[in-house]
């Protein structure tokens, strides 16, 4: 039991962290790193440790980008927010639980010392491979500021914050869109999709064909397509005049 009450208190704040990271900007120098893919590396703490590395351009001319998030339980707030939820979620368990032997002590709640190695572990990485075009896209997103969301606010330990997906920044959309088309996890070893961009003369689309024969179609234009264009988009990925990203 205190395993599985561990896993959840875990995801519960992993969960939250997301949603409040998604509505933080970048370091400004990042972008502006990006745009020319000046090679870099850029750190910053909040409720969560973000971290941005610019390899450099590839020989097709992408720049690859890695960008690593985790929970900052380093942050005494974060931490004594965790213990907070903890401690409720282990008095329902152990309201529920009648063999008073296998109750949970405050005693079997994880340190701060060991929270922030589990966060440090469970940390969520992406690999980035950005066209000239895509860059400079995001870095125009990026002037913008335009999240609608509220900031997050720590009182009393407890973290509370306000996400609305039709609040979110230009940039944080555009980040959503790549992260599905041009941006893969590092650690996958066995790629389950492989993913392509299409350029033309008035949009670039993006296909992902997964292993069980299945596709799904982005383009910039934010036009939908219809069967007929998914079917030429496809067989000029089969016909290999797409490039391969991942």
């Amino acid at each position: 039991m205190k395993k599985k009450i561990l896993t959840a208190t875990t995801l519960i704040i992993g969960t939250a962290v997301y949603a409040v990271t998604l509505g933080i900007e970048p370091p400004v120098q990042y972008i502006n790193n990006l745009k020319t893919c000046t090679k870099s590396t850029f750190k910053q703490s909040g409720a969560a440790v973000e971290e941005y590395t610019i390899k450099g351009k590839l020989p097709n001319g992408r720049c690859e980008v890695y960008i690593s998030s985790y929970t900052n339980f380093a942050d005494p707030k974060v931490y004594e927010g965790f213990q907070i939820m903890t401690k409720s979620f282990t008095q329902m368990a152990n309201d529920m639980e009648k063999d008073k032997s296998k109750q949970i002590t405050n005693a079997d709640i994880p340190t701060q010392e060991q929270m922030i190695e589990q966060g440090k572990k469970e940390k969520d990485e992406m690999v980035c491979k950005f066209s000239e075009s895509e860059r400079k896209a995001l870095y125009e997103a990026y002037q913008k500021h335009d999240s609608k969301n509220p900031p997050a606010k720590v009182e009393n330990g407890n973290v509370s914050f306000s996400f609305d997906t039709s609040k979110m920044s230009s940039y944080d959309n555009l980040m959503l869109t790549f992260s599905h088309t041009v941006c893969k996890n590092p650690n996958e070893p066995n790629p389950k999709a492989k993913k392509y961009v299409c350029e033309y003369a008035d949009t670039s689309c993006y296909v992902t064909k997964y292993q069980n024969g299945a596709s799904s179609f982005k383009c910039t234009n934010n036009k939908d397509i219809d069967f007929k264009q998914m079917n030429i988009i496809e067989k000029h990925v089969d016909q290999g005049m797409c490039e391969q990203i991942f």
